[in-house]
């Protein structure tokens, strides 16, 4: 394995396991599929939702294996070129991923907002560098759709919208965004 595989390797494992103790301090008292952080969405856009997020998970899984077992040659990650590429880009994701976890409930509202569009825009990141490497690998180009689907339109997309939109609304006196029609 190469050093900047290594150095990968152990950033993503490092902040994989402070991305789980987030969540878990974040979401401990509660199920994840019923807790306040679905914003009123209906269970089954929520189980569907969490549906995908597992597939983008294993997905990110998948192609930091890929990418492990072979560096990526040529693109945006070109391990020769941009050595620390990847690496930061993994990591700059899972530590914005750990910052929104952290600052759900902190009232900072712009940094829970902006920390999903870094993750977003590391997302595409992932797939500008699957497509741009020399010969792109089908296994790490799908498995970067997968992954930068869910991250860019259902978290820094539609929930973030949710959000801004309930945060807002309510900052400025309203009931939000999505309060129920009483009458």
């Amino acid at each position: 394995m190469h050093s900047t595989d290594l150095v990968t390797v152990i950033c993503a494992a490092v902040l994989s396991l402070g991305l789980i103790a987030s969540y878990k301090h974040t979401f401990g008292g509660s199920s994840y599929l019923t807790n306040k952080w679905w914003l009123g969405l209906d269970a089954s856009c929520v189980y569907g939702v969490t549906t995908l997020q597992i597939v983008a998970a294993v997905s990110f899984l998948g192609m930091l294996v890929e990418w492990g077992r072979r560096a990526p040659y040529g693109g945006l990650f070109d391990h020769k070129n941009r050595p620390y590429g990847l690496a930061s880009c993994v990591s700059t994701l899972l530590a914005a991923s750990i910052v929104w976890a952290l600052m759900l409930d902190s009232g900072r509202h712009w940094l829970v907002a902006l920390s999903l569009v870094v993750v977003a825009v590391c997302a595409l990141a992932l797939v500008v560098g699957a497509f741009t490497e020399c010969k792109p690998r089908l296994t790490i180009v799908l498995f970067s759709l997968l992954f930068g689907t869910i991250t860019v339109l259902a978290d820094g997309v539609g929930w973030n919208t949710r959000f801004l939109l309930q945060t807002t609304t309510h900052a400025l006196g309203g009931e939000g965004a999505f309060a129920t029609n009483s009458s």
